[in-house]
């Protein structure tokens, strides 16, 4: 596997701050719902993965999308790069992102919203993404978006779709 284990030195300072933009996800996702039990849980806890499932962080943070990441049509390659099977183009930047909703490879009658970045910020940019461009979203399965900083201060406050 291109994805170092856990102890591998080299990757133990990835942080994963991905779920501080899963709040948001979270409360825009709620809006739809109108009887909801608790459903949170880490790629951790996670015991069943043949679940529909939405899932927030890259490979290097998040278990799951480690395990799916060779399936999905628009995944990150050995180098934490993004890559499109679908317009062979590779995403290199830090601030892009991928939206995957495709069938859970683990059983094919349930489905899964993958939404994660090359870095924090990326990911960051795809859950803008969901929440600003929702309606151009969910028209397709796959997306590569890119964060934008807007006002130059450092930080990923909106974003364009890439594909």
């Amino acid at each position: 596997s291109p994805w170092p284990s856990a102890r591998s030195s080299r990757w133990c300072r990835a942080r994963s701050r991905d779920a501080y933009y899963a709040i948001d996800l979270g409360l825009f996702i709620g809006t739809f719902l109108t009887n909801a039990s608790s459903s949170v849980f880490l790629d951790t806890e996670i015991t069943d993965m043949k679940e529909s499932l939405i899932v927030v962080g890259g490979p290097v943070v998040n278990r799951i999308t480690k395990s799916v990441n060779e399936k999905m049509p628009i995944r990150f390659d050995g180098k934490r790069n993004i890559y499109s099977s679908i317009s062979k183009k590779t995403y290199k930047s830090d601030d892009c992102g991928l939206i995957v909703k495709m069938k859970n490879p683990l059983d094919g009658t349930k489905e899964m919203l993958i939404i994660a970045g090359k870095r924090y910020s990326g990911t960051k940019a795809a859950i803008l993404g969901f929440l600003k461009k929702f309606d151009e979203i969910e028209k397709r399965n796959c997306h590569v978006v890119e964060g934008i900083d807007t006002d130059f201060d450092g930080v990923v406050d909106d974003v364009r779709i890439l594909e």
